[in-house]
């Protein structure tokens, strides 16, 4: 009677251990996707934020005249040489709608339009935030839309600000959750003009 008694109790035990080595692993498992997640989202944060301030800061750049056309939270239309070409480019960049993009899981993200001389591309950051504030030379911010020559004029710095998603969740036994970060930066692009203090 012993000996069964010590079988069932080593076979209880037993079942105990494996089942925690099962749920470490699964937690395990779990950590190891969410940091991958996390990464992919990452880098889709600094090649954009890294795009953005490559050609905002350049806007103007061997312009002469208007240097921004159209401006807006969503949208913004300016002309610059990007490329040190001698060649003015017209850049345009604009938030598409989510019903664009059917490449990710996430219900919320939506691409970025970004057109040059060169051509069009529809970018695909994870975007789920996208705002553009603008500000005149007293840092005071401007009315939006902003449309015409005089008041594109007044432009001397371009609040941008993002949140990027993972393109995948991490479901847990808990909850959903979605590797994010967010940024924001205050430009100023040299080419309209100096700022007074």
């Amino acid at each position: 009677m012993n000996i069964m008694l010590d079988y069932i109790a080593s076979m209880l035990i037993f079942g105990i251990l494996i089942l925690t080595i099962a749920r470490v692993q699964s937690n395990i498992n779990t950590t190891l996707y969410l940091n991958t997640q996390s990464i992919i989202t990452q880098g889709n944060a600094t090649s954009l934020a890294r795009q953005i301030e490559w050609d905002f800061l350049k806007i103007g750049h061997r312009v002469p005249g208007q240097k921004i056309i159209y401006a807006d939270s969503t949208r913004l239309r300016f002309r610059s040489d990007l490329e040190n070409r001698h060649f003015i480019d017209d850049v345009r960049y604009r938030i598409l709608s989510t019903s664009e993009l059917s490449a990710t899981f996430n219900p919320r993200d939506f691409p970025l339009e970004r057109e040059t001389g060169s051509g069009t591309i529809k970018q695909n950051f994870g975007l789920v935030e996208f705002k553009l504030h603008y500000i005149d030379s007293l840092f005071r911010p401007i009315p939006m839309p902003i449309t015409t020559e005089s008041a594109c004029a007044q432009i001397k710095g371009i609040y941008v600000s993002f949140r990027v998603e993972a393109p995948e969740p991490t479901v847990t036994a808990v909850d959903t959750q979605w590797a994010a970060i967010s940024w924001q930066k205050l430009l100023f692009p040299r080419n309209l003009n100096s700022l007074y203090y």
